[in-house]
């Protein structure tokens, strides 16, 4: 009858999607790796869980800093906690799988964010506040938020390499990244992250010797490259993450 006809073929439906569901637990028991394809069409295997670590790591780099920056109500160490946070992140998704391509990917954050926190941590030094924080550090909760926007900044300008780094790696592909046509695309790359790099360097020194002269309190700089562009030291960082 008709009931019937319909009862058996819901079960053999019911039947069909649990086994399709245990096959598809069952792969990604197998793969706990995201595989793609790339142009080429070769495999391309992401370690996913690494990026999770590293967005772990990221935020609890911050929030720790807040709670040691609501103890002490300073902000002084916000930017240097950043620069940190850089470096570790680039290492740790590098940690899975070394290829030297990566390496150089992670020493170029790594230098950049070295320079960058010094520069900035000196700079406070000598200011003793941030006037971006005032109304700000008195109050846990607003220092809260401006720490965890920290933490997703970090994780959106980091991601393309954090990835990269994420990536499997087989001999063979290590092998290939060594021909022509990848070295050029590397290098060209790595130029931009260069280019990027000394337009902030240079940027940042010519503001700090503007700043020195104190007929210069209270004025903005209008001079070197900070005459062609409003703000060259952005200019320069999202020239360099651009390269990257």
């Amino acid at each position: 009858s008709t009931p019937e006809y319909m009862g058996e073929l819901c079960r053999m439906v019911i039947q069909q999607r649990v086994r399709n569901k245990s096959n598809a637990l069952l792969i990604i028991k197998l793969h706990p790796n995201s595989v793609n394809k790339n142009s080429s069409g070769r495999r391309m295997e992401y370690n996913w869980q690494i990026l999770l670590i590293a967005l772990a790591v990221n935020f609890g780099i911050q929030w720790l800093g807040w709670l040691f920056a609501c103890s002490l109500k300073t902000e002084r160490f916000y930017d240097i906690t950043a620069s940190i946070t850089y470096v570790i992140v680039a290492w740790v998704t590098l940690s899975q799988d070394f290829a030297w391509f990566k390496a150089v990917q992670a020493a170029m954050v790594t230098v950049w964010a070295c320079r960058l926190g010094f520069y900035l941590l000196s700079r406070i030094l000598a200011d003793r506040a941030d006037s971006r924080f005032d109304g700000v550090r008195d109050n846990p909760a607003t220092f809260f938020v401006y720490w965890t926007i920290q933490g997703v900044w970090i994780a959106l300008t980091i991601c393309a390499v954090a990835v990269v780094n994420a990536q499997r790696v087989s001999t063979e592909d290590q092998g290939r990244w060594i021909r022509l046509p990848y070295i050029a695309i590397e290098v060209v790359g790595w130029s931009v992250w260069l280019l990027g790099f000394s337009l902030e360097a240079v940027a940042d020194r010519q503001k700090s010797v503007f700043r020195l002269n104190p007929e210069n309190r209270g004025r903005f700089i209008s001079s070197g490259l900070w005459s062609i562009s409003q703000h060259p030291n952005y200019l320069g960082e999202i020239t360099l993450w651009l390269g990257l």
